[in-house]
C-alpha cells in the first residue's frame, strides 16, 4: 500500500507546537478573511454594476476574484488551526480546499503577468495596444489565465486525500499530501515544489521585471512621470512578490530538509501569503486619484470607483495616443502597426 508522506503546504505539521496554531495562525487567518471577503467583494461588485466596462475593470475584476476565493478558503483553515491541525471536513473538501489555494495563487500570479503585459504595450506600441486592446480580449485572456491555473493546480486535488488514524484519543483525521509509493515520492513531491516555483513565481517575475523596466525607461526617456495606474500595478505586484517570496523559499527547503525549524517557518511563511488576499483594495484606494474627493461623495463606493475607473488611471496616455491617431497619416499608422 502507499506510504503516505506529510508534507507542507496546507497539511499539519504533527511535531510542531500546539500554540502555533491557536495563538498565531488562528487571528491571521479570521483577520485575513474577514478583510479580504469585505475588501475584494466591494472590488467585484463596483467593477461589475457600477462602472463602464473597460480592460482595466476586467483586470481588476479577475485579480479580485482570485483573492476573494482566497478569502473563502481560509475560514477552513481557521477551524483546522483551532483543532491543532485536524481535518473536519471529509475527503472531498480536503481535495477542493487545498487545491483551491494553489489555484487561486496560479489566477493571481498569472494575472499580475497580464497586467504587466498589457502596461508594457501601452508604452511600447500605443498606436497598436489602442487598436487591439478591448474588453472583450481582456476577457479571453483573463480567461486562458483562469485555464492555465486550473492545469497547474490539478495535481493538488489528485495527490491530496485524508488520513485517519485511531489512537487512545480516538479516531484522528488529517488532509495531507500522498505522492504514491516510497520510491517515488520525494522525486514527485521535489517535481511540484520546482514546478511551482518556476510558473509560478520564477518566471513570472522575470517577465514582469523585465515588462516594468520597459515602462521605466521609456518614461524616462520622455521626461514623464509614471502615470496612476503605473504606480497602482507596480505596488501590486510587488505586495504580491514580498509575501509571497518567504512561502517558495521555505517550500524549496522543506522539499531537501524536514528538520522542525524549516517545518515551522514554512506554516509562518504560508500565513504571510494570507496578507495578499486583503492589501489589494487598500493599495487600489491610496493610490487611486480623487481619492479624498470620493471619499467625501454622497454615492456608496465612490472612493473605490475613482480609484478603479479607467480615466482616472490611464487616460493620460490614452490621450495622448488618441491624439496620436488624430494627426497620424494611414501610412503612418500602417507603419507604427509593424
Amino acid at each position: 500500500c502507499p506510504s503516505y508522506f506529510l508534507s507542507f503546504p496546507f497539511q499539519p505539521l504533527l511535531f510542531r507546537p500546539s500554540t502555533l496554531n491557536r495563538d498565531c495562525l488562528l487571528p491571521i487567518y479570521i483577520i485575513s478573511s474577514l478583510l479580504g471577503l469585505v475588501g475584494n467583494g466591494l472590488v467585484v461588485w463596483v467593477s461589475s454594476f457600477r462602472m463602464r466596462q473597460t480592460v482595466n475593470t476586467v483586470w481588476f475584476l479577475s485579480l479580485a476574484l482570485a483573492d476573494l476565493l482566497y478569502s473563502l478558503l481560509l475560514p477552513f483553515f481557521a477551524i483546522k488551526a483551532a483543532m491543532g491541525g485536524l481535518w473536519a471536513f471529509g475527503d472531498f473538501l480536503c481535495k477542493v480546499i487545498n487545491s483551491s489555494l494553489f489555484l487561486s495563487m496560479f489566477a493571481s500570479v498569472f494575472q499580475l503577468t497580464l497586467i504587466s503585459v498589457d502596461r508594457c504595450l501601452l508604452v511600447v506600441r500605443p498606436i497598436w495596444a489602442q487598436r487591439l486592446r478591448t474588453p472583450l480580449l481582456a476577457w479571453v485572456a483573463a480567461g486562458m489565465a483562469w485555464l492555465l491555473a486550473v492545469a497547474f493546480s490539478a495535481p493538488y486535488f489528485f495527490y491530496r486525500e485524508l488520513f485517519c488514524k485511531s489512537d487512545h484519543k480516538g479516531e484522528r483525521c488529517f488532509c495531507i499530501n500522498n505522492y504514491g509509493e516510497k520510491e517515488v515520492q520525494v522525486a514527485r513531491q521535489q517535481t511540484l515544489i520546482v514546478m511551482r516555483f518556476v510558473v509560478g513565481f520564477l518566471a513570472p517575475v522575470l517577465i514582469i521585471t523585465a515588462c516594468h523596466m520597459v515602462v521605466a525607461l521609456r518614461t524616462r526617456h520622455r521626461n514623464r512621470r509614471p502615470n496612476r495606474m503605473t504606480k497602482v500595478v507596480a505596488s501590486v505586484v510587488l505586495s504580491f512578490f514580498l509575501c509571497w517570496l518567504p512561502y517558495h523559499v521555505f517550500n524549496f527547503l522543506h522539499g531537501w530538509d524536514s528538520r522542525m525549524a524549516v517545518k515551522v517557518g514554512a506554516s509562518l511563511a504560508f500565513s504571510l501569503t494570507c496578507l495578499a488576499c486583503f492589501l489589494n483594495p487598500l493599495l487600489y484606494t491610496f493610490l487611486g486619484r480623487r481619492f479624498q474627493e470620493g471619499l467625501r461623495g454622497s454615492g456608496r463606493a465612490r472612493w473605490l470607483e475613482a480609484a478603479l475607473a479607467e480615466d482616472s488611471l490611464g487616460s493620460a496616455k490614452r490621450s495622448r495616443c488618441n491624439r496620436s491617431l488624430g494627426s497620424t497619416t494611414s501610412s503612418d499608422l500602417r507603419m507604427g502597426q509593424l
